[in-house]
């Protein structure tokens, strides 16, 4: 019978929300996922803390103390193809740890399915978790035969990155309770900056003087511990705004948008210009 777990994962995940450990967080979510049919379970999140190339991570499990020793200390983190393919890519994947699917893999990861094996896994869904501060991945697994998983596969597609998020959300809260606040000012002008604007432009969108913006630039860098003010160190400073998620990526509706819809912006032009413009300038 098909499972029907909607209301009592969203309530899980909220509850989530107000865990006081990472324990909590780990218990929240095996019940979640044990709802969609899945035992076991791994989150990993990938956390920018100075540079876009340097991160912390964030971890929460329910395997076993002994695989994850294993896959720690074996250094099957820089072999398994399904952190691989979840790091660089958005969609869920499916997998199976049967030989005959890795038999044409480098040695490294036919070993690594192997172990896999050896544990009981038939195999899981891997669901990419990629925020605004980290990138990483939400990975389920089970003993089941992989025939009996259909169900459990659906559900963990559909309700995945709610629960991943969540954990995310979770956790990044619990790890780093003193995190940076940038004023709302200092975002303001710091994107700006990151689109290329001069004090002088930045200063005259948002109503302030020249003195003050280079004084939030210089309390943004004081803050996220960017030394100087130089052309360099203003593009380290961006740089580590964006990867700590203090900026959005900058996003405008320009002439080279692509718009996926047939003749749309034949259609939005004209509805702007016999309807929309018109009703707005009458009033």
């Amino acid at each position: 019978m098909q499972l029907q777990p909607g209301n009592d994962v969203l309530e899980i995940c909220t509850r989530m929300q107000d865990a006081k450990s990472s324990k909590q967080v780990r218990d929240l979510a095996t019940e979640a996922i044990s709802l969609l049919g899945w035992e076991s379970w791994v989150y990993v999140g990938h956390v920018a803390v100075r540079m876009a190339q340097t991160s912390t991570a964030l971890l929460a499990s329910n395997y076993s103390l002994l695989w994850l020793a294993e896959y720690r200390f074996k250094g099957y983190y820089d072999v398994d193809p399904i952190v691989e393919h979840l790091m660089m890519n958005d969609l869920p994947l499916v997998w199976q740890s049967d030989e005959d699917l890795w038999k044409k893999s480098d040695a490294g990861v036919q070993n690594f399915m192997s172990r896999i094996r050896s544990r009981g896994y038939t195999g899981g869904v891997g669901t990419p978790v990629h925020t605004l501060v980290s990138r990483g991945f939400l990975n389920v697994t089970t003993s089941r035969p992989f025939t009996e998983m259909d169900v459990p596969i659906q559900n963990i597609k559909v309700f995945g990155l709610l629960i991943g998020n969540s954990m995310h959300d979770a956790l990044y809260r619990l790890s780093f309770p003193e995190r940076v606040r940038l004023s709302e000012m200092q975002r303001k002008v710091l994107q700006w900056v990151a689109e290329g604007a001069s004090a002088d432009v930045i200063a005259d969108k948002l109503g302030i003087k020249v003195p003050t913006v280079l004084y939030h630039i210089a309390q943004a860098q004081k803050k996220l511990r960017v030394e100087n003010i130089s052309t360099k160190n203003r593009q380290e400073l961006i740089t580590k705004a964006y990867a700590m998620g203090y900026l959005n990526a900058v996003m405008k509706w320009g002439d080279d948008t692509v718009l996926n819809a047939p003749d749309l912006e034949s259609k939005l032009v004209d509805a702007w210009e016999k309807e929309v413009r018109p009703d707005i300038n009458g009033k």
